[in-house]
C-alpha cells in the first residue's frame, strides 16, 4: 500500500534480500526491530500494524506488546496470522509429528500456540481487544496435490513428470482418501484483528 491508496506504509524486516526488493519498489523499509523503530522515529505512530507468521516465534510477548504500544495509539489495530489449530498438516503430515503436533510446533521453532480463546486472553492481558478471528479455509485440492507430490518425491519422482491424465487421477484418488479426515481440517493459518484499548 502506498500514498495513492491514502496510506503511508513502513516496513521492518531482518531479511536483507526482502528489504532490498521492497526498497527497489520504492517502499520505506528498514532492518530494525520494534524498539529500534520507536527510538529512531520517535514521533512516528501507526494506525495499523500487520505481521504474518511472526507471533508464534516470539518468546517474550510482554516486551513485544510493550514495544507495539510505543508506536501505536489507543484505537489502532493489529492484524496478524499464525498457524491455525485445525490446520491440515497436523492431521496429514504424520512423518513430521511429535506427539499430536508437527515437530516445528515446539521450541525452539514456535514459542506459543494460538486459537481464538487463547488469542482473546493473551491480547486482553496486554491491553488489546480481539475483534475478529478467522480460520483459513481448507484448499482440499491443493492439500491433496501436495500430498501426492510428496509421496512421489519420496520415490524419486515428480508430479510434473506424469501425464495430465495420470496427475488428475492421482490427485482425485487422494481427494477421495482424504475426504472424511479433511472435514475437521482447515487451511494453514488463523487470522486475527485486535484494537488497542
Amino acid at each position: 500500500m502506498g500514498v495513492r491508496e491514502g496510506h503511508s506504509a513502513l516496513g521492518v524486516d531482518f531479511n536483507l534480500g526482502a528489504i532490498q526488493l521492497a526498497k527497489a519498489k520504492g517502499l520505506e523499509v528498514y532492518c530494525w526491530n520494534l524498539k529500534e523503530l520507536s527510538e529512531r522515529l520517535p514521533s512516528r505512530k501507526f494506525d495499523a500494524v500487520m505481521f504474518f507468521h511472526v507471533i508464534e516465534h516470539i518468546d517474550d510477548l510482554e516486551t513485544f506488546f510493550q514495544e507495539l504500544s510505543q508506536i501505536m495509539p489507543t484505537g489502532s489495530s493489529i492484524h496478524f496470522s499464525c498457524p491455525g489449530p485445525n490446520r491440515w498438516t497436523t492431521r496429514f503430515e504424520t512423518d513430521r509429528k511429535v506427539g499430536l503436533r508437527e515437530v516445528w510446533d515446539y521450541p525452539p521453532y514456535h514459542q506459543t500456540r494460538w486459537n481464538p480463546v487463547a488469542a482473546d486472553k493473551i491480547l486482553s492481558r496486554f491491553g488489546w481487544k480481539l475483534q475478529k478471528s478467522l480460520e483459513e479455509p481448507l484448499d482440499w485440492r491443493g492439500m491433496s496435490t501436495y500430498l501426492v507430490s510428496k509421496k512421489l518425491a519420496s520415490q524419486g519422482l515428480e508430479l510434473s513428470a506424469l501425464s495430465p491424465f495420470e496427475r488428475k487421477m492421482k490427485i482425485a484418488t487422494k481427494m477421495l482418501k482424504t475426504f472424511i479426515p479433511s472435514i475437521k481440517s482447515s487451511g494453514m493459518s488463523m487470522y486475527y484483528q485486535a484494537i488497542r484499548q
